[in-house]
């Protein structure tokens, strides 16, 4: 290019009036402003209002709900979390000693006793707190969403960039999807995972934007913030873990949509060396050999591959409740979901759908990236919980992250219109449409009444929908239509034992008459099929009933006999998942105590430990042992706790103090007799 002498001395002239006007700055020289820097000012403002006007709108729609009650797993899950004062050793206690996932969720169980330390034992706290949470990660996911929009693919028009992150990210707060993952207290699981995942992708994408201008502000959040975020998500929830896939499409996706997919920068080699090949190796390992029962089927009614097609149904629902959603459609129980066993037409066009939604996402990867990334996105927050795992079919929560990729997309396709009138209005009637729904969400789960009741009515199907309405009204008095119900279950089932039983239940409470045809028709199924989590969770109830009084006709030696039915299928088939086998040990263990067989039942209570070594068949054991005064065998067993507590590989200091206090209460007891 030619050199323009006249053009470069003008231009020099300029920047001295501008430095010299600006080093003066008095008010005879008035300094010009820049109408750029104003327009970009103006953007900031409006950005800014923006997200405080979502986050209160959201705030405002879900704050209703907070006075919702406890909901099916919250009270199995957060009560064990409660603290009303600081203490170490209980808190440490709370941390390590819950039983989800192979690594215990201790953030979430943090969480849980500090809300509890801070708002009490009432759930109106904790869901305020999940509220809460669910307002940051949608301050976060704005921040990546704009970061990587408005540097990586609208870098001459930024304020697009952000304007498309801020769309989708007012969706994804508005959305009534997640109503069932904020007003759901257990869910808060799932948030922190999302929470510290999102905020693991942000140090990636900001590091991997600053390997160039900044290289040390990149290698800090690289190599220190990316792995301290990954660590706490997968601490939260296991599900954390797909941040490193998350990662690994933005890579390919934004970063690398343009060239190879290996990357030629050596900081980001050595970042794929490091926290993909070495953590995930190291995950496997830990994850896989201490819980081979991850991969096993035995205690679900679907195999791997029944599994497997009934997923390619299941995440195409899931994208239409996200991009046509319908209350009707969104609900606790999904246990109606039928078991896809055989390939059909129908699952083949599932599939096709699913597959051509993968593969077009690959062909737009250089022509419309955010449309593919968006697409990738959905399909990468479901690789964990609906893929080759023995998890249950179907919950809505698992779309908690995932619905994110489908607003991106709405949210690009609706600034593709060139006319700014027809943007505003649809976004306004898209956003409008999510404000009333959630709205009335919320308003369902306020009411637990209402919940219960609205589940049952637009999911008769389901069998834990029936068995929660049972025991809503049960607790309301209304034995009459709770019978109703049950006998309504056992006409819709009469092959599954979960109604038979919890009308055992309802008749023991009631001291009424249980009929020998009853039994009889439980003691078919029991040598015909195996027993599920949800026969169990009766079967307890019943000798919990049993423990306080005497079920009526149904006697302790009739259960235990139950029981040991169930056990004996169990055995002799070829199902191995031990947690259902030492289960089975403890609740007969149970039913002999109350028939006042204490060694059988210390015996089965042992053997429950033997086959499934999880700590709390362990203290069970322990109490019933110190309870009925076998000291000795209650001995041996707190020693054992004992080295596993010094041995570091539990931590129940606050456990082990109250089980020595009622066992040296005993002793004091035994020896004044």
């Amino acid at each position: 290019m030619p050199f323009n002498a006249a053009g470069e001395l003008e231009c020099i002239q300029h920047l001295s009036k501008v430095t010299i006007v600006g080093l003066l700055s008095g008010p005879e020289y008035p300094i010009e402003e820049d109408p750029t820097l104003r327009k970009i000012n103006r953007f900031e403002y409006l950005i800014g209002g923006a997200i405080i006007t979502a986050l209160s709108m959201t705030a405002l729609i879900y704050w209703p709900g907070l006075d919702g009650p406890w909901i099916l797993d919250d009270l199995n899950n957060i009560p064990p979390a409660f603290i009303d004062k600081l203490d170490w050793d209980q808190l440490i206690y709370i941390v390590t000693s819950n039983g989800s996932g192979p690594l215990g969720r201790p953030i979430s169980m943090l969480s849980f006793a500090l809300t509890s330390l801070l708002h009490g034992a009432m759930p109106w706290g904790f869901k305020l707190h999940n509220l809460t949470i669910h307002l940051w990660i949608g301050c976060l996911l704005f921040w990546l969403g704009g970061r990587i929009c408005s540097r990586e693919f609208y870098q001459d028009t930024p304020n697009r960039g952000w304007a498309i992150a801020g769309v989708a990210t007012l969706l994804w707060l508005l959305h009534p999807i997640q109503v069932s993952s904020v007003l759901y207290v257990v869910q808060r699981m799932a948030q922190l995972a999302v929470l510290f995942s999102v905020l693991a992708l942000l140090c990636y994408v900001i590091g991997r934007q600053n390997l160039l201008p900044k290289p040390k502000l990149a290698i800090l959040l690289l190599f220190i913030a990316f792995p301290t975020f990954l660590m706490l998500a997968v601490l939260s929830k296991e599900s954390g873990v797909l941040t490193l896939a998350f990662v690994a499409i933005i890579e390919i996706f934004v970063f690398r949509r343009n060239k190879g997919v290996i990357s030629s920068n050596r900081q980001i080699r050595l970042f794929m060396v490091i926290f993909f090949l070495v953590l995930m190796t190291i995950s496997a390992f830990v994850i896989f050999r201490g819980h081979v029962s991850l991969l096993d089927y035995s205690h679900r009614n679907f195999t791997l591959s029944e599994r497997l097609l009934s997923e390619g149904i299941i995440l195409t629902e899931y994208l239409r409740m996200i991009i046509l959603p319908r209350l009707s459609l969104m609900t606790l129980f999904h246990d109606d979901f039928e078991v896809v066993r055989e390939i059909t037409p129908g699952v083949c066009l599932h599939f096709v759908f699913l597959v051509g939604l993968i593969l077009g996402a690959f062909q737009l990867r250089r022509r419309e990236p955010l449309i593919a990334l968006g697409v990738i996105w959905y399909f990468c927050a479901h690789l964990l919980e609906s893929t080759i795992f023995p998890l249950e079919l179907m919950f809505e929560h698992r779309n908690y992250l995932a619905v994110f990729g489908p607003m991106i997309c709405v949210a690009t396709l609706l600034f593709k219109l060139k006319k700014d009138g027809w943007k505003t209005l649809i976004t306004l009637m898209v956003a409008g449409s999510f404000t009333v729904l959630t709205a009335m969400q919320a308003k369902t789960w306020a009411d637990g009444d209402r919940l219960i009741v609205t589940s049952l009515a637009e999911h008769p199907n389901s069998k834990r929908a029936r068995v929660n309405y049972v025991s809503n009204l049960v607790s309301k008095g209304n034995i009459v239509e709770a019978a109703k119900q049950l006998f309504e279950g056992i006409t819709r089932f009469p092959n599954e034992s979960l109604f038979y039983f919890n009308l055992i239940k309802l008749q023991c409470d009631y001291s009424t008459t249980v009929s020998a045809e009853l039994t009889q028709k439980i003691e078919k199924i029991l040598t015909s099929k195996p027993i599920n989590t949800f026969d169990m969770i009766a079967i307890d109830g019943i000798n919990q009933t049993m423990l306080a009084k005497k079920c009526g006709n149904y006697s302790a030696e009739q259960h235990y006999h139950m029981i040991a039915l169930a056990l004996n299928y169990y055995e002799q088939s070829s199902l191995q998942n031990s947690l259902t086998l030492g289960s089975l040990y403890h609740l007969r263990g149970q039913a002999a105590y109350n028939m006042g067989a204490y060694d059988m039942a210390l015996a089965d209570l042992e053997k429950s430990y033997q086959v499934h070594p999880a700590p709390h068949f362990l203290i069970e054991t322990i109490k019933l042992a110190t309870a009925v005064g076998r000291l000795d065998i209650a001995r041996r067993l707190l020693d054992e706790l004992h080295k596993m507590n010094q041995d570091g590989k539990l931590h129940y200091q606050y456990k082990l103090a109250e089980l020595e206090e009622n066992f040296i209460e005993q002793v004091k007891g035994n020896a004044t007799q």
